[in-house]
């Protein structure tokens, strides 16, 4: 449940935010072009990054990264949320995609070391549908909270999953059961 929660970040934070951008290019008088770095800096990062960030769990330990990597998305989710112009929000949904890029090559590491072969492929797509599922409740929420909240409570949103991604990667210590590594 723990990578599923990474999971759940990753994918609701695709379709979460577009929703949101003609509100807050309003609110905050972003250009169009600024617009459209703030979704690009957070793929960019993610992109960038994720080759990195799985180098780094295989050095310093994949439980590690993966709840700093979920620290670090949490935090440049709250800056999202107390944002006061574009190229705040472009920084924080560029650190956010630094989080992403940590958290999922580590979340994926953990799953194939701590399941068996033959039930690998089940843990994964469960965990690929859990996220699936926060992937299209994103245009809702980011729909839903825009109007009626504020766009900065859909980066609040964040927070919960980040933290109770946090406590069970940090719960379950055994590490890696399956193959005897305690990473």
């Amino acid at each position: 449940f723990a990578m599923a929660c990474a999971t759940a970040l990753t994918f609701l934070n695709a379709t979460l935010l577009p929703v949101a951008l003609p509100t807050i290019g309003r609110e905050l008088s972003i250009s169009i072009n600024t617009l459209y770095w703030i979704i690009n800096a957070y793929l960019l990062a993610t992109a960038v990054f994720m080759i990195a960030g799985g180098r780094i769990g295989d050095l310093f330990g994949h439980r590690k990264i993966f709840c700093l990597g979920m620290g670090t998305y949490a935090i440049a989710s709250m800056m999202g949320a107390m944002a006061y112009s574009g190229w705040w929000l472009i920084l924080s949904r560029s650190i956010q995609g630094l989080g992403g890029a940590m958290m999922a090559p580590a979340a994926m590491t953990i799953i194939i070391h701590y399941f068996p072969r033959n039930q690998r492929g089940k843990v994964i797509g469960m965990v690929i549908a859990i996220g699936s599922f926060f992937l299209t409740l994103g245009p809702f929420i980011g729909g839903a909270f825009t109007p009626y909240l504020s766009w900065r409570r859909a980066f609040l949103i964040n927070l919960p999953l980040a933290i109770c991604g946090i406590i069970l990667a940090l719960k379950f210590k055994r590490g890696a059961v399956y193959q005897g590594q305690n990473k």
